[in-house]
């Protein structure tokens, strides 16, 4: 019986989001191009080097510390992440499960700058033609008033309803 080896894949972890507490915390600024394993394993950025389990287990010291540094990810060949420790893979995150009921979107939680939306009218198909809510009046605006020396309407009105007054 034949035993193979795994296989894993070494990436860069220089320019990666998720590593750069980690290495803001270590001294110095670390290599666009990684040296491992005695210069046997370059690693690059966007370019995973492939190392077999036995060449981990030898310089597994080194890997570690360039893995606490956040210069280096060590995945299997499918892209899961690897516990150095242990040499298994990282359980992955799970998503939540979707809620029982997801919260219907509706125009009262809807916030538009400055206008208040309708209320939701019952018993009408989407279908149906409703009629739209009546605008709301000033005292005065229904009565047309001729414009002498033109101008702006809205003053107009104003003025004309202080000398009602």
């Amino acid at each position: 019986m034949v035993r193979t080896e795994r296989i894993f894949k070494v990436h860069s972890g220089v320019r990666k989001r998720h590593t750069k507490l980690k290495r803001r915390n270590t001294p110095g600024r670390p290599d666009f191009v990684q040296r491992l394993a005695g210069g046997d394993v370059i690693v690059r950025r966007n370019r995973a080097a492939t190392i077999t389990e036995s060449k981990l287990k030898a310089h597994l010291r080194e890997f570690e510390q360039a893995y606490n540094e956040g210069r280096i990810e060590v995945r299997t060949s499918t892209g899961l992440l690897v516990d150095l420790k242990s040499l298994k893979v990282v359980e992955k995150l799970q998503p939540p499960p979707p809620l029982a009921e997801p919260p219907l979107d509706s125009a009262k939680n809807d916030k538009p700058a400055g206008e208040k939306m309708p209320m939701y009218r019952e018993g009408k198909a989407m279908s149906e033609e409703v009629a739209p809510p009546p605008k709301p009046t000033l005292p005065g605006d229904d009565e047309e008033v001729a414009l002498s020396s033109g101008g702006d309407p809205a003053a107009t009105r104003k003025r004309a309803r202080k000398k009602k007054e």
